[in-house]
Parts: structure tokens; C-alpha cells; sequence
């Protein structure tokens, strides 16, 4: 007994090491969200038996299988937003150029200028102390502005009788044809999401949930991804994430991956369809005060554990529980 479980401990100590390792020398994420994900891989390869067995009852190639074929969304479910510069008409020409080929309705929304908030307003809608505890800066008039824009949209969406929003920030490059073949798709599995990231960074350990065409696959990430140049939304995702959006703590992307914060589903979908490719970005000016006082660095490093641990686990429970019904 002692001896298989001193076997079963190397074995553990192992797997986690090189979990790591591999991952943090792909650089495939963060330090905390790489160490929480090597924990869980070591402690599911504990009985590496027991869970091969578990693979098999449940026949682990239906995961893979294509749910729904040759089915297109229909008129009137979905449509599309354009967040747009009213300065940026040269964006506004290469987005939307692409957006019309995919037969979608679609509208510009006027992007809000963070440059412009007054400092009475800048107060009353940006919280900078938890800004400064989770990022070690103070937040950008670009990145407010961004989250925003993104707000406004929401609100535009849900005055709409339509259940699915499709987002668009005006630097994004895509196949109009294939991204429309995989909206479809994506909204014939509605039951599996609430918000599908179509743009990311970082690789995130995408575990497949569905598959969406040939190739693509609607997907959890078990590990941290950014990033909201391009993603789909129901109703109940924009209710909830308007609910807590004030005053704004985090930039945009941070804020409506935090999926469990809100009882919701985050999912994106690999290979990833969509760039952004014009030109610099509008929000990133890197003037914004940063800080490294020991206070600081101590409530961020809370903060970063906190947000690898809840984002791992409860992912990687969503993904057992999507694939249990699949």
C-alpha cells in the first residue's frame, strides 16, 4: 500500500512539474492560471485509471461529433454592432466592408471618447483604487471609453427584440463566409454559452465542448483569454453584466470574462476566426501611472490567484458538465 502510494505521489509530482513547465515555456499563460491548471491535472491523473475508464462509459468521441448540419440562424434573431470612432472613417470603411458579407443586419455605434469624461463623471462611474489594486496602474481614458462603448451596445441590444448580439470593434479582420457558417452554428448551441469570444489572446487550453463545422469547435478555456474585438451575446449575458458594471474596476475584456462572477458561460471557439489587423490600437497610450509599493503588489498578487483559481475550476466544471450532456 505504501509503496503504490509513494508511486502514485511521484506520478502526481511529476505530471504537475511538467504541466507547468510545458506550459510556462509556451507561454500559453500566466503564472497563476498556469499553476492552478498543473494542480488539476495532477490531481485527476492521481487514479489515471479510474479516469481513463470514466473516458470510455462516456464515449468521449461524442464530443466531437457535429451536433447540427447546414442550419443558418434565422432573420430577426440576431444582429450585428459595429462600435466605431465617429473620427475613425477609415475603420469604420474596413469593418464594415466585411461585416456586410455576412448578411446579418447591422448598425455603427457611435464609440465613446474616454478622453472627453469630465472629472465629475470620471468619479462617479471609475472605481481607480480597485483599478490600481488588481493592475498596479490607473486606468486609461481609452480603456473607459472602450468599456463604454461595449455598455452602450449592450443597452442598444437589449432594446432590440433580437436574442443574439454579434459585436464588432472596427480593427478586426475575418472570412465573412466562414464566420457566417460558424454564428450559425454557434447559435443551434445556444444552450451550451452565453458569451462566445470570436477574438482572443493567449492560448487558454481550449477543451472542445461541440463541434461547429469541419474544422472549428466551440470550446472552455481553462486557463486566462482576452480580448473583445469580436464575440456573440444573448440576452441574459448583457442583463447580467450591465447589472454589475458600475463603477468600472477592470478593462473590458477582464471584466465579462469573469464568467463565474455572474453565472455565466464564456466559450470561444478554436481556430480562432478573427485579428485584429488596422493598424495601432486607440485605447493603449501607456501614460497611465503605474505602482509597485508593497501594498499594491501584495493585493494584486490576492487578486491574480483569486481569478487563476475561480477561472480554472470553474470552467473546467462547466466543460465536465457540457460534456456529460453531450
Amino acid at each position: 500500500m505504501r509503496e503504490e502510494t509513494a508511486k502514485k505521489t511521484a506520478f502526481l509530482a511529476l505530471t504537475v512539474l511538467l504541466t507547468f513547465l510545458f506550459s510556462w515555456l509556451i507561454g500559453s499563460a500566466d503564472f497563476f492560471s498556469t499553476a492552478v491548471l498543473a494542480l488539476i491535472v495532477g490531481v485527476f491523473c492521481w487514479d489515471i485509471e479510474e479516469y481513463c475508464d470514466l473516458l470510455k462509459k462516456e464515449n468521449h468521441k461524442k464530443n466531437f461529433e457535429k451536433i447540427h448540419e447546414n442550419l443558418k440562424f434565422r432573420k430577426g434573431k440576431v444582429s450585428a454592432y459595429i462600435i466605431n470612432m465617429d473620427k475613425s472613417k477609415d475603420r469604420w470603411k474596413f469593418v464594415s466592408s466585411q461585416v456586410e458579407q455576412l448578411n446579418i443586419p447591422f448598425e455603427r455605434v457611435s464609440a465613446v471618447n474616454g478622453k472627453a469624461i469630465t472629472k465629475k463623471d470620471w468619479k462617479e462611474i471609475v472605481d481607480e483604487k480597485s483599478f490600481k489594486d488588481f493592475f498596479k496602474m490607473l486606468p486609461e481614458p481609452g480603456t473607459i471609453g472602450c468599456s463604454l462603448s461595449h455598455e452602450k451596445v449592450w443597452r442598444q441590444f437589449l432594446a432590440s427584440d433580437n436574442e443574439f448580439a454579434v459585436v464588432f470593434e472596427d480593427d478586426v479582420k475575418f472570412d465573412p463566409t466562414k464566420l457566417y457558417d460558424i454564428i450559425s452554428a454557434v447559435i443551434e448551441n445556444k444552450s451550451l454559452w452565453d458569451l462566445v469570444g470570436f477574438e482572443l489572446n493567449h492560448y487558454g487550453y481550449p477543451q472542445k465542448i461541440a463541434r461547429l463545422s469541419e474544422m472549428e469547435f466551440l470550446v472552455f478555456y481553462m486557463t486566462n483569454v482576452k480580448h473583445s474585438g469580436a464575440y456573440v451575446i444573448n440576452r441574459e449575458a448583457a442583463k447580467r453584466l450591465l447589472e454589475k458594471f458600475y463603477p468600472i474596476k477592470m478593462p473590458l475584456d477582464h471584466y465579462f470574462t469573469r464568467s463565474w462572477e455572474f453565472g455565466l458561460k464564456f466559450c470561444g471557439v478554436e481556430p480562432r476566426l478573427v485579428e485584429q489587423k488596422f493598424g495601432a490600437s486607440e485605447i493603449k497610450c501607456d501614460t497611465s501611472q503605474k505602482f509597485d509599493d508593497g501594498k499594491t503588489l501584495i493585493t494584486n498578487l490576492i487578486y491574480n490567484i483569486y481569478t487563476a483559481f475561480m477561472q480554472t475550476a470553474y470552467n473546467f466544471l462547466l466543460y465536465l458538465s457540457s460534456r456529460r450532456r453531450l
